[in-house]
């Protein structure tokens, strides 16, 4: 957890307002795992933003990923439109010039790497987890509900996407940046609520249950 990223920070402040466990990592630096039994790879990894403990035996390795939402410039409106929707993929969103109306789902290849093998070298029970926190333009409008969270200022969304679901499914989406994302037909059933994610039920009543999916 970098303390100077705004999306990390408002992450690591829902997470506790929702009664999570979870341990912030120091990522200023690659870590080193050591070669695991029957491999040779000792080469430094990406450092992961949060241990995330979860119950019945499942804990998440956390990669948060901020993103803002919308991108680009707003089209004109007509008169009554809603100015939004309640989530990624719930339903189709408000026109937008180029690709700004689009919930960005998008990872690195060393992203995807760093979760695996942390994920390998913590054990039985380690998943990773991207954690994709949407800073949402002041004119978008949203419900409120407990995935809809305001920090400094700030409104985000939080929705995630567990390592396994998101590498059967994933597409290249730059070759040059080494960069995957997902269709939207796969992203509307990968990137989900948090508290979805078997393993991590919410603490308090009703939190993490989703905004209007």
């Amino acid at each position: 957890m970098l303390e100077h990223n705004h999306y990390e920070r408002a992450a690591a402040a829902w997470l506790r307002s929702a009664g999570l466990a979870f341990v912030p990592v120091h990522e200023r630096q690659r870590a080193s795992l050591g070669a695991l039994e029957g491999s040779q790879d000792s080469s430094t990894v990406k450092s992961p933003d949060f241990l995330l403990l979860g119950s019945g035996g499942s804990s998440f390795v956390v990669d948060v990923k901020g993103r803002r939402h919308p991108s680009g410039t707003a089209t004109p409106r007509a008169p009554g439109e809603a100015t939004g929707n309640p989530g990624p993929w719930h339903q189709q969103g408000v026109a937008r010039k180029k690709s700004g109306g689009t919930w960005e789902c998008w990872v690195t290849l060393d992203d995807l790497d760093g979760l695996a093998r942390w994920s390998a070298r913590l054990g039985p029970g380690w998943q990773g987890l991207f954690l994709f926190a949407y800073w949402l333009d002041d004119n978008f409008h949203a419900p409120e509900g407990p995935d809809l969270f305001g920090f400094e200022g700030r409104r985000y969304l939080f929705r995630c996407a567990q390592l396994g679901e998101f590498r059967q499914a994933m597409r290249v989406r730059s070759r040059s940046w080494a960069t995957v994302d997902l269709p939207v037909r796969a992203a509307r059933r990968v990137v989900k609520p948090l508290g979805q994610v078997d393993g991590l039920r919410p603490v308090s009543a009703g939190c993490l249950q989703g905004v209007g999916w």
